[in-house]
């Protein structure tokens, strides 16, 4: 059984990142975007966030449906974080304060 096959029974979006020359980036495996301007995206998987810093980023595209996001401009950083977005918190800090 192959790594896309063992995914598959446990019901996990593959998850890999391809980086050319710094200014393409491709990866599967996304369920969520959080936020995103020209310098950082956010983006989840099922098991982490990914923080993704750089200059003149612009998402070329985005399919949730099948986990993918493409990326332009120059990347300084991939940086894993945490848990994904669903085992985040559902409410915020400042919903918790004030009810």
């Amino acid at each position: 059984m192959n790594n896309l096959e063992s995914c598959k029974k446990l019901n996990i979006l593959p998850h890999n990142l391809s980086l050319k020359n710094r200014s393409f980036l491709q990866i599967s495996g996304i369920t969520d975007i959080e936020n995103f301007n020209d310098q950082t995206v956010t983006a989840y998987t099922q098991q982490e966030s990914l923080l993704i810093t750089g200059e003149n980023l612009h998402i070329k595209k985005l399919n949730l449906e099948q986990g993918e996001l493409c990326l332009t401009g120059k990347i300084f950083a991939l940086t894993y974080r945490g848990k994904g977005k669903s085992a985040k918190s559902k409410k915020s800090f400042f919903e918790k304060i004030f009810k």
